[in-house]
């Protein structure tokens, strides 16, 4: 009963800052909203990684209830903004609850925060006869082969944001997130799946080969990690060549040469994680024999 209260009375007092912050960042357009957008979804972050699925799902109901019947915020405005913060918020809060480590966390996030970015793009072309991508992009060369990666790689970036500043603040709240110290073995199942994939949509659609293999060095950063951690004194050196690399061989195809040199790379994450899942597999049937 008293776990219910004070579920409700949390309700109450997030629903209603969520309110001020959303009249902030409507009515003033400087650093103040930015800030406001920012540590919005940390307050259903936070409710959602102590209380239940529906104790969340009533909180989200009602932030969007107040939002929409005040009448001081466009109807538009709480899809585009509001909506994707309380779900941002509830991820971060229903992956803390089931343990899932950090750098899962933001990958997972990104794919959150890719998925909201394309409805806004989709939604703000149908009511508002915009094309952003357009708008912003006037080379019809990087828009038809890089739009997905740029979009995904700005997702990510806004995912680290996020998930820095939101794990930040919960860690002073006693809500700590666990952080991995090695690549989970389905982080290497999905690296031989997206090159399996990569290789498939180089022949058939660019912009999809290109976003396959963009996740592909996002997944393959433990990996990095990993090998580095066994390689003393030229760590910072060999990083740099990496992204040096990597970044060149993303330059050359911009200019239209070479667009197998990034499926290349990844080749060597995708060696390396068959020989993982191997080792995996012998550890597993030796354990068993014993």
């Amino acid at each position: 009963m008293k776990r219910n209260i004070r579920a409700i009375s949390s309700a109450g007092i997030i629903a209603a800052l969520y309110l001020v912050l959303t009249i902030i960042t409507v009515y003033f357009n400087n650093l103040a909203s930015v800030f406001c957008l920012l540590i919005m979804p940390i307050f259903t972050a936070y409710y959602s990684s102590i209380y239940n699925f529906k104790q969340t799902l009533l909180l989200n109901l009602v932030i969007i209830s107040l939002t929409l019947l005040t009448g001081f915020i466009d109807p538009l405005y709480s899809l585009f903004y509001v909506l994707p913060s309380l779900l941002i918020g509830d991820l971060y809060g229903f992956l803390n609850k089931k343990k899932i480590g950090y750098y899962t966390t933001i990958f997972l996030q990104t794919l959150a925060f890719s998925i909201t970015n394309i409805l806004s793009l989709l939604l703000s072309e149908i009511i508002y006869e915009i094309n952003i991508v357009e708008f912003i992009i006037s080379d019809d060369f990087i828009i038809n082969n890089f739009s997905f990666s740029i979009l995904f790689i700005l997702s990510g970036a806004e995912a680290v944001l996020s998930t820095m500043f939101i794990s930040d603040k919960l860690n002073k709240m006693n809500i700590v997130k666990k952080v991995e110290n090695k690549m989970p073995l389905y982080g290497y199942i999905s690296i031989i799946c997206l090159f399996i994939l990569s290789i498939l949509f180089f022949f058939i659609q660019a912009n999809i080969y290109y976003l396959l293999i963009t996740m592909s060095f996002v997944i393959s950063i433990p990996i990095f990690s990993d090998i580095f951690s066994k390689i003393k004194g030229k760590i910072p050196l060999i990083f740099l060549l990496i992204f040096v690399l990597i970044s060149l061989s993303y330059i050359l195809c911009i200019f239209k040469l070479y667009g197998l040199i990034p499926l290349i790379i990844t080749s060597i994450f995708f060696v390396y994680s068959i020989v993982k899942i191997a080792i995996y597999i012998y550890n597993i049937n030796t354990n068993k024999e014993k």
